[in-house]
């Protein structure tokens, strides 16, 4: 397309030069009309306004560039997925899910395989239990051994696939390579005479044939497969058609009916060929070897066919790299007899130069804003990209020599500094960021649930909630496809600490940022640390000792704790020094109250001894404001400093805040794979349900009003065809969860790993080691124990 000046009046384009001076007279006149009545072009402030509006219609043309310009990185390219952009064959085509999905991905990625039938199992077919039968190219009688090393290479390959793209709530019952019957064509078939190349028909009729034996359906009479092949001009008349058995014990028999599972078989020698040509009554001579290469040529532009559509990728938009930071002084525009030119006259009195500095000064503001304003358009790749490590979304530019002429003379020490505090003043990071990764996040239809997190926040202050919310919604954007495309996928059982997509998406809901597969409970059983029960930890030794009824005349004197400043660090030496400088933990316990109510200071109180000129720290053991004479206070330490006991308590708080937000976590089980393996007779308690397993002693998640949701969010984000369990467990209950969920995980990609690769008597081993284990686990999550009591260390 040629480019060309438009011809229409561009005077009306309001952001030509013209509106924007006629504008910028219009507010003179509205704010300083009585004062200033003459807007002739020798006015200095109407050629400022000149100059500036001509500057303008410069930055209106940087801005009307191709968003893909603004993108483009210094090496030509634009990383799409820095920006959370995923390419359309990537999150557009869906995991299989459908037995013919099934088929169609083991065929794409085994390239071994020459058919495969995926069907549900017969004895249970609606409990999501999959048969895979395989077919390999060439299968020998001596091949046909379950043992065989191509054989079981193969397995593992349609099991490893399989569980890569595992429905969730679905499983591998059963993988067979199973033998194929060879068949050779028999048939008396007149051609026409304008037929030249007769090896390339007798190839077709070859190809033909063995796609109809080949075909999924139910296979009808020959009378279908005669009429396909007379269908091509080429051929006049069958006399005859049949199929038979290369098979010595059904040699030269007729087939009747054609088995399950059949190959046609081609002619090797000149003596192996049944198919009889005719052309004007006369037999014509084939060529084994021109059959051959032709009918394999067949088979390859089919499959060119079927993976053509498949395999194009639309070309993603390209771009220019362009300086848009680049600015030039409005001050270069100014006619000569301003004295704005670089340099300085050395004629020029002390007046003249105080009042061209002055000048200088002024329109410093506009270039100030202009050029920050460029700085901006050359920033769009941070502003929408998913970083989050330059905390601002206002750029700024210090402008140098090159740019304003003596800008020293002009600029405050630290310039740069100064702008970026003042730029800061009016920079909501947080809130701008969020808005864009609101929008990226919608253009995959999703909706992050900024309201439920806001509703629910026991740790963070605002502003660190602002900046957590930003760091879930960048996780669940680097995780996209994971997160959307598989959220209907169930675990790779082949590896023990791998993470499903359906895990992920409810993890990053939830607010979850750790999502490795690791034991949760040793983020407090590492610091020698177990939560039990108020009245457990009331009737041991050390809550005997540290437990205190406060008499109402001294609670009078309690002096409440200043809330936790922000941004506090905990270096693991002040760890140690917390656990070990508490007397409630000499015990290796720690109360339920202290553990879920110890970060709020509100909980927290201190009292001055002034016999021993001493302070002492309590915590209301009660956990709720009460005048009762009853209640209990748990002694946490004592300073002759009382700064240094409040900061103490601070970093208690804190310590105490990371403790809940680590441990907070979530696993998954799908039933339907604890099932014993080999039985299929009774799977109810299996089929179609999964739990999802939560830590039910956190302060967030001890909330009622939260768990109700959190479920409401959960269930909406599941299968609607599963039955999803959720469980709240205590500490205890947890630690014994764990233990036996990763053995279980461990030992089911051990035998997965070792199933076809060792004896037979090791895999039963094996296998009755995991089932033991499932059995277990199931019954755990049927009946959840309630023991808190106990340590777990």
């Amino acid at each position: 397309m040629t480019l060309s000046i438009s011809k229409q009046n561009h005077q009306e384009n309001p952001d030509s030069f013209e509106q924007l001076f006629q504008l910028g007279l219009t507010y003179i006149q509205q704010l300083s009309g009585k004062v200033w009545t003459d807007y002739n072009t020798h006015d200095p402030g109407v050629t400022i306004l000149e100059q500036l509006c001509y500057a303008l219609t410069d930055l209106i043309y940087r801005s009307d560039f191709d968003v893909s310009d603004y993108l483009t990185e210094s090496n030509g390219q634009i990383d799409y997925r820095q920006y959370g952009l995923t390419p359309p064959e990537e999150i557009l085509q869906p995991p299989p899910q459908q037995p013919s999905d099934y088929q169609s991905w083991l065929l794409s990625v085994i390239p071994d395989l020459d058919q495969v039938w995926v069907a549900l199992n017969q004895q249970a077919p609606h409990c999501g239990l999959y048969q895979i039968d395989g077919l390999l190219p060439v299968v020998s009688q001596q091949e046909q051994s379950d043992t065989s090393p191509s054989i079981l290479q193969t397995i593992r390959a349609i099991s490893q696939a399989y569980h890569s793209v595992r429905g969730l709530g679905e499983d591998l019952d059963q993988v067979r390579i199973i033998g194929e019957t060879s068949l050779s064509l028999h048939a008396i078939i007149d051609i026409s005479n304008e037929v030249d190349d007769i090896n390339k028909l007798a190839a077709s009729i070859y190809d033909q044939s063995n796609q109809w034996i080949r075909q999924e359906a139910v296979k009808p009479t020959l009378t279908e497969l005669k009429e396909h092949l007379l269908a091509n001009n080429a051929i006049q008349h069958i006399h005859d058609l049949y199929f038979q058995s290369t098979d010595a014990s059904n040699l030269n028999k007729r087939l009747e009916t054609l088995p399950e599972h059949a190959k046609l078989m081609l002619p090797e020698q000149e003596s192996d060929i049944t198919l009889a040509l005719f052309q004007n009554n006369h037999a014509v001579t084939l060529d084994v070897s021109e059959i051959g290469l032709n009918f394999h040529l067949y088979q390859q532009h089919r499959h060119i066919q079927q993976t053509a559509g498949s395999s194009a990728k639309p070309a993603l938009p390209a771009g220019r790299l362009y300086n848009f930071a680049q600015y030039e002084s409005v001050q270069t525009l100014f006619p000569r007899n301003y004295h704005l030119a670089p340099g300085r006259s050395s004629h020029y009195n002390p007046q003249q130069q105080a009042e061209r500095h002055q000048l200088r000064s002024y329109l410093l503001l506009f270039d100030q804003l202009m050029a920050n304003f460029c700085r901006d358009l050359d920033g769009i790749r941070e502003l929408f990209s998913l970083s989050l490590d330059t905390p601002y979304s206002y750029q700024i530019q210090a402008l140098s020599h090159e740019q304003f002429y003596d800008i020293d003379q002009h600029y405050p020490a630290q310039a740069e500094q100064q702008l970026r505090e003042l730029q800061a003043q009016f920079d909501d990071f947080p809130e701008r960021k969020g808005r864009l990764f609101d929008y990226i996040l919608a253009l995959y239809g999703e909706q992050y649930p900024n309201d439920f997190h806001r509703q629910f926040n026991p740790y963070l202050s605002f502003k660190e909630l602002n900046w957590q919310l930003l760091k879930n919604k960048q996780a669940f954007l680097h995780d996209i496809i994971t997160v959307t495309n598989e959220r209907g996928l169930g675990p790779n059982l082949f590896q023990a600490d791998h993470q499903s997509g359906y895990e992920k998406r409810i993890s990053l809901l939830l607010g979850i940022q750790k999502t490795d597969k690791t034991s949760y409970t040793r983020t407090l059983t590492r610091h020698l640390l177990n939560v039990v029960s108020d009245a457990h930890f009331a009737h041991s030794p050390t809550g005997q000792k540290t437990l205190f009824n406060i008499r109402k005349p001294i609670r009078s004197l309690l002096e409440s704790v200043s809330e936790r400043p922000e941004n506090i660090t905990l270096s693991d030496r002040k760890i140690r020094r917390i656990r070990s400088s508490i007397i409630a933990f000499t015990g290796q316990t720690i109360p339920e109250s202290l553990f879920l109510l110890g970060i709020d200071h509100h909980c927290f109180k201190v009292l001055h001894h002034t016999r021993k000129d001493e302070y002492q720290l309590f915590f209301n053991f009660s956990g709720k404001p009460s005048e009762d004479d009853d209640k209990r206070w748990l002694y946490i330490g004592r300073h002759t400093n009382k700064n240094k006991l409040l900061n103490f308590c601070h970093y208690l708080q804190q310590w105490l805040t990371q403790l809940n937000h680590e441990i907070e976590s979530l696993h998954l089980v799908e039933h339907i794979t604890l099932r014993p393996q080999g039985e299929s007779d009774d799977l109810a308690p299996y089929a179609h349900q999964i739990s999802v397993v939560l830590p039910g002693f956190t302060a967030r998640h001890h909330n009622e009003h939260f768990r109700q949701q959190a479920e409401a969010l959960i269930r909406n984000n599941s299968p609607a065809h599963l039955l999803a369990h959720i469980h709240w467990l205590s500490f205890h209950d947890f630690c014994e969860f764990e233990t036996l969920y990763f053995a279980w995980r461990e030992q089911k990609a051990k035998v997965l790993n070792l199933s076809h690769s060792t004896s037979g008597y090791e895999r039963q081993n094996e296998q009755q080691d995991c089932d033991q284990l499932a059995d277990k686990l199931h019954t755990f999550l049927q009946q959840p124990s309630t023991q808190d009591d106990e340590l777990i260390l």
